[in-house]
Order: C-alpha cells, then sequence, then structure tokens
C-alpha cells in the first residue's frame, strides 16, 4: 500500500485564498460602477485633445467642454434623425414582407 499524503495548506496560504475570493465578489458586485468609471475615463481622455485647443483660443475649460459636449450631442442627434427614418421605413416593410418569406420558404 501506498503511504497516505497528506495536503498541509499554512494559514497565510488560507486567508491570502479566502481573501482572493472575497476580492473577486467585491469585484463582481460593484462592475457596474467599474464600467461606468471606465467609460467616464475614457470619455474625458478623448475629448481632452478638444477642449485644450479651445483653451488655446481662451476659453475657459469648462466653456471648452460645455461646447465639446453639445458639439458631440448635436451630431449624435443629427445622425440619429438623418439615418433613423430610412431605417425604421425598412424594417417596416420587411416586417409587413414576412409572412410572403415564410410562405415562399415552406
Amino acid at each position: 500500500m501506498k503511504p497516505e499524503q497528506r495536503i498541509s495548506i499554512s494559514l497565510s496560504n488560507l486567508v491570502l485564498i479566502i481573501s482572493s475570493f472575497l476580492l473577486l465578489i467585491i469585484l463582481w458586485q460593484v462592475r457596474g460602477l467599474i464600467v461606468l468609471l471606465m467609460t467616464a475615463v475614457v470619455l474625458a481622455a478623448s475629448i481632452s485633445p478638444l477642449v485644450n485647443l479651445t483653451e488655446r483660443i481662451k476659453l475657459p475649460r469648462w466653456l471648452g467642454v460645455i461646447i465639446v459636449y453639445l458639439t458631440l450631442i448635436s451630431g449624435l442627434i443629427g445622425a440619429v434623425l438623418t439615418i433613423g427614418p430610412p431605417v425604421f421605413e425598412q424594417i417596416e416593410r420587411l416586417l409587413r414582407q414576412l409572412p410572403l418569406f415564410s410562405e415562399s420558404i415552406s
């Protein structure tokens, strides 16, 4: 017979394993906040060059931030208003023709 092998785990290793597990649980619980913070950091870093440009023309930084955000939001709204109606029209047309497609397949 083989001799019994004993596995010994030190107290420090046990504490490390448990604390790592607890850290993972905490990170999982605050994942929404982490995503929100990372999005804010990326957004701030991406508009920083444009805000710096507004500072060069002697505008205060806060005004540059507002101008950049309003410009971006206006551009997004304009894109949605331009692209939205044709896309919705095509979706509506597809939904009307869907029964004809299903009849031709079967």
